[in-house]
């Protein structure tokens, strides 16, 4: 159920920092370039980048939780 796995994803997004939630938001949702999202946030494109990175890597936890809680 495509809908429902969403409502998840979207939930799980929620429970990052505030400025990761904001660069996946920008990144993945509104399709915005590093570059523009640095511009945007008054933050270089490796900063950026960085912040990507640990907040698609905490995602990645918070899914694998989420699964783990949902099989037990």
């Amino acid at each position: 159920n495509l809908q429902f796995d969403q409502k998840i994803f979207l939930k799980i997004v929620k429970d990052l920092p505030e400025e990761q939630q904001t660069i996946i938001r920008l990144k993945f949702f509104e399709d915005f370039t590093n570059s523009e999202i640095a511009s945007m946030t008054g933050k270089t494109e490796g900063s950026i980048r960085v912040l990507q990175h640990r907040a698609l890597t905490k995602l990645k936890e918070l899914i694998e939780i989420f699964k783990q809680n949902q099989s037990q």
